[in-house]
């Protein structure tokens, strides 16, 4: 039967396959929890919902390491294979990361048309052409060097270790930075707070916090 991964959870923590109806693929120190699946089957948005929240059912009963969707092996045998030659890895991991969790933080452009009006104005000759392309580049790397300010803003403020931070800067037009951050739960009411107090002094960006979440950003359980 073709398996497809959920996450991977300590052994002594295998039993919340079964509340969560997961088949348990054990090890000696970890469990791979998995689901059947049709190999045959189209994967969209629904399957990708459905196993964001498989996933955090298992986050919100023990520590894991949850699976990028996709993940998906041809039976048992070759998932318990994949298990016992990643486990000592795997282990190492849980102990580092199953007990924290990660959330996302989004700075979005209050204007973020406002490079695209500038720069949108019909051009009746090349002359004009260059000059629109070069104040384009000028207003992207404009908002790249703001974007860089407010990353440092972000980490000094919301002082969480360098590790433990993934950001990209202008990832969409519209959004200036996008940073997940690795947490333990209680300090999720703090940051929240700091995230707030310095989005109220920063004008040009709204700032939003999601999750928690599983830690995606920073597990590799495949």
């Amino acid at each position: 039967m073709t398996l497809l991964l959920r996450a991977i959870v300590a052994a002594e923590d295998a039993g919340v396959a079964a509340d969560l109806g997961l088949r348990s693929v054990s090890g000696t120190r970890t469990a791979a929890l998995a689901a059947a699946w049709d190999a045959g089957r189209a994967a969209g948005e629904a399957e990708l919902l459905d196993h964001h929240r498989v996933v955090q059912a298992v986050f919100e009963r023990v520590p894991c390491l949850p699976a990028r969707f996709g993940s998906v092996f041809a039976d048992e045998e070759a998932l318990h294979a994949r298990l016992a030659l990643r486990e000592a890895d795997l282990a190492a991991q849980l102990i580092r990361l199953g007990h924290r969790c990660e959330l996302a933080i989004t700075c979005a452009w209050r204007e973020p048309d406002v490079l695209a009006r500038a720069t949108s104005v019909p051009t009746p000759s090349g002359r004009a052409y260059l000059e629109r392309g070069l104040t384009q580049m000028r207003g992207e790397r404009a908002r790249e060097r703001r974007a860089e300010a407010i990353v440092a803003r972000l980490l000094s403020e919301l002082a969480i270790e360098p590790d433990s931070i993934r950001h990209r800067i202008c990832p969409r037009p519209a959004v200036a930075v996008s940073m997940s951050a690795l947490v333990r739960r209680d300090e999720i009411d703090g940051l929240r707070s700091r995230l707030e107090r310095l989005g109220a002094q920063l004008g040009d960006v709204t700032t939003v916090m999601q999750g928690p979440w599983a830690p995606y950003t920073f597990a590799v359980s495949e």
